[in-house]
């Protein structure tokens, strides 16, 4: 009996000592924001962060290692995803952190969705982070929205939280879904679906979209070191990003139906053909740095008009 008891304690100390191995040493603690900020704080890795309460802020997506590291020091210990890319889950689980994936769009957040996120609030672990991609639409919604349901805030003040995020005016579907959000009770709350996933499917389009957003940002970090390797991004090469952002557009376009979406078919068109006429014209060295931010800037704004008419 002594032996089996012994032997018990052992592979309970050594489960924990395997726990404590896999957990990864973050430094020392971060200095949080409050919820009194008139603009977003920027931590290592970690962009656009506001708290709306306490303990539930708002901000974009974690930036690796960095990222999570200041999530743990910060003690933050549930992240919620609203964005639809996939959740690095692992690297979250190794700082000590939960990941749940609950995407919407920027039309707005249905009652189910908004019920959802409130649940996974009020249920898990706080303080609690939610992000989409940026940190200043999706989730500064999300918050907002959620912050009402639980009885945190009213309206106004959520809504005053989401102008310090910098969410901007267009996304009107989205100040509708705080303004459609109202206090609601226990039982309410408890018909909202409580598996919480750590991935959540979504459609090809919306994962094309996601890849072409990272691979705009890649492309802008280039154009702002001249067209050349970023210092502080040395993994980014010029070419091999313009074409990927090509790829990615093309792939995109083509996960439309064929009789369905035509104009945004054609927008995806367009915006591939623009990339592929600037990764060309990089490749030939035939234009100056300005000329190249010139086509660039037209893309954004391609985008820019797309995104108006068509993000959901």
């Amino acid at each position: 009996m002594k032996s089996t008891v012994l032997a018990a304690l052992l592979l309970a100390v050594l489960g924990a000592c395997a726990q404590t191995e896999t957990r990864k040493e973050v430094g020392p603690p971060l200095e949080p924001p409050k919820v009194t900020d008139s603009k977003p704080h920027d931590y290592p890795g970690l962009h656009q962060v506001v708290a709306y309460t306490a303990d539930i802020w708002s901000g974009a997506l974690p930036e690796g290692e960095e990222g999570f590291a200041s999530l743990a020091r910060l003690g933050i210990k549930t992240i919620i995803s609203v964005d639809g890319g996939a959740t690095d889950v692992a690297t979250a689980e190794a700082h000590g952190l939960r990941y749940v994936h609950l995407p919407h769009g920027y039309d707005g957040i249905d009652m189910l969705r908004r019920l959802e996120i409130a649940r996974a609030v009020h249920d898990l672990q706080k303080p609690v982070y939610i992000h989409c991609h940026h940190g200043k639409h999706r989730s500064a919604a999300a918050v907002a929205s959620t912050c009402v349901a639980l009885g945190y805030l009213k309206h106004d003040e959520a809504e005053a939280r989401m102008h310090v995020s910098g969410i901007a005016a267009q996304y009107t579907g989205l100040f509708q879904a705080v303004r459609d959000s109202q206090p609601v009770d226990e039982a309410t709350l408890k018909t909202a679906d409580d598996s919480f996933p750590a991935h959540a499917k979504v459609s090809d389009m919306v994962e094309a979209m996601v890849e072409i957003d990272f691979a705009f940002e890649n492309v802008q970090h280039i154009e702002k070191a001249g067209w050349t390797t970023p210092k502080d991004h040395p993994d980014l090469v010029p070419a091999a990003e313009l074409g990927r952002m090509a790829d990615h557009f093309k792939n995109g376009g083509e996960t439309l139906p064929a009789d369905e979406q035509r104009e945004l078919a054609e927008w995806m068109k367009r915006s591939y053909q623009q990339v592929a006429d600037l990764e060309n014209a990089f490749l030939a060295g035939t234009q100056t740095r300005e000329e190249m931010s010139v086509r660039f800037k037209a893309i954004a704004q391609n985008c820019k008009d797309c995104h108006a008419k068509h993000r959901n």
